[in-house]
């Protein structure tokens, strides 16, 4: 488990990467998951699942667009 400076770095890392909408996924979903793990309910986690949400609205994904929107919802 990472901690939150990390988490932050690796988001700005997924955000500058050229590397495809999978990996990128799979990138986020980590760091949500330790985000959930570690309980860290801040900014970061909020900027997290915006950027998630956005990405996969932008590559047409919209089961894990609901599956991201589902659990900020379940979140609040």
């Amino acid at each position: 488990v990472r901690p939150e400076d990390v988490l932050e770095k690796a988001l700005h890392m997924v955000e500058t990467s050229e590397k495809n909408y999978l990996y990128k996924c799979d990138q986020l979903k980590s760091i949500r998951q330790d985000l959930t793990v570690q309980r860290i309910q801040n900014e970061l986690t909020v900027k997290v699942y915006e950027t998630h949400a956005r990405f996969a609205l932008q590559a047409g994904d919209l089961s894990e667009y609901n599956q991201v929107r589902l659990t900020c919802s379940d979140s609040s």
